[in-house]
């Protein structure tokens, strides 16, 4: 379990919330701006909520404010781990409780 944490970890880290990723994603978001709203679907929303984390609302599902939530949502978590403050471990999950097992058998 700590060897995935520690990807989980690295990735959230290094790739999801990394500044560089978000400012390239922010610049594509610009770079198709014209083209998004000369679409007749595009014409429906506001795609001034999608070009920074900060325009838009995670709970409207607006795609880089959405990305930040989690991110900082899963470091939070880690961190929780961490320190043991987490509501539960693996060992406190009830062995009939599906929900918080991992699929195939705890093989990801």
């Amino acid at each position: 379990m700590a060897r995935y944490l520690s990807y989980v970890r690295n990735f959230t880290e290094q790739v999801y919330m990394d500044k560089g990723f978000l400012a390239e994603m922010e610049t594509q978001a610009a770079a198709i701006e014209d083209a998004v709203k000369a679409d007749s679907i595009g014409q429906l929303t506001d795609f001034g909520k999608e070009k920074t984390p900060a325009a838009g609302r995670w709970q409207d599902f607006n795609l880089l404010a959405l990305m930040k939530a989690r991110g900082e949502e899963v470091i939070k978590q880690l961190d929780a781990l961490d320190a043991g403050k987490f509501p539960r471990r693996d060992h406190q999950v009830l062995e009939w409780d599906t929900r918080f097992k991992p699929p195939l058998g705890g093989v990801i």
